[in-house]
């Protein structure tokens, strides 16, 4: 609804109360810095760990996909700051992915979007109010977040485990990005997809040597990521700044799908 706007948060207010009886939405972040991380992964691997059997990963090759890790520090959002860091696999509903054109394409096909596998969050509110109103896959962690001339980097660990260490180069093609995002989720057997309209300025790294993930094994959210086996470094990332978003109610995309935990 909020997408192409040259004013991203034009007619969100008055706001809705969401379904957790206190949360305004949609949500505004006015301000972040956020990384993206993509790596390919096993298809079939993915395949099987997603909820509903109309949902199918976007492949480049016959047996590899693409999944992302993607971290956010939300420095100033109507719910106040807090840190995020989600786990996806880059997926279409109901329809069948054409090699990796829907990469291209993304937000511009209403089929595409990403699954949350997996969603740390910095507070308690986030937790909370994530789980109530669109079942994004939540926990507590800690997130420290350092952003230099060079990279964005975050270091990802929950209940003494470390999880992650990731850093992004601050470098590569330069675009203004405004495209929707949209994350699809299951909630009491259904599957949901909550629209994210989002615009900031881009730096695209392909292959780029000085990015790391450094992965952690003895924790589920590492332990999930190694099994589906991802390639040993990041084929692209991606750093915003100057990063808006507006999270909005989620809507019903299918019925009856697997339970997903």
């Amino acid at each position: 609804m909020l997408h192409g706007k040259k004013d991203l948060f034009e007619g969100t207010r008055p706001a809705t109360i969401g379904s957790d009886g206190e949360t305004e939405l949609p949500i505004l972040y006015y301000k972040d810095e956020a990384a993206y991380f993509y790596f390919t992964a096993d298809a079939e691997e993915v395949q099987k760990r997603l909820p509903s059997d109309k949902l199918k990963v976007v492949k480049v090759s016959p047996t590899r996909c693409m999944v992302a890790l993607a971290t956010y520090n939300y420095i100033h959002a109507s719910v106040g700051s807090y840190g995020e860091t989600v786990m996806v696999a880059i997926v279409m509903h109901d329809k069948e992915p054409k090699g990796p054109l829907p990469l291209i394409r993304q937000a511009a096909d209403p089929h595409f979007g990403t699954f949350v596998f997996h969603c740390p969050v910095t507070t308690y509110w986030a937790l909370n109010g994530g789980r109530t109103m669109w079942n994004y896959p939540k926990f507590i962690s800690n997130m420290t977040f350092k952003s230099n001339g060079n990279y964005f980097e975050c270091d990802l660990s929950s209940d003494g485990r470390k999880i992650f260490d990731m850093r992004a180069p601050k470098r590569g093609s330069l675009s203004r990005d405004t495209k929707m995002q949209r994350c699809f989720l299951a909630q009491d057997g259904n599957l949901v997809a909550a629209p994210i309209p989002a615009q900031g300025i881009c730096e695209t790294a392909i292959m780029p040597l000085d990015a790391s993930v450094k992965v952690y094994p003895g924790h589920p959210m590492s332990d999930d990521w190694l099994a589906i086996k991802p390639s040993k470094h990041p084929i692209m990332t991606q750093h915003y700044s100057g990063h808006m978003a507006a999270l909005g109610q989620g809507y019903v995309m299918e019925s009856g799908i697997r339970a997903y935990e």
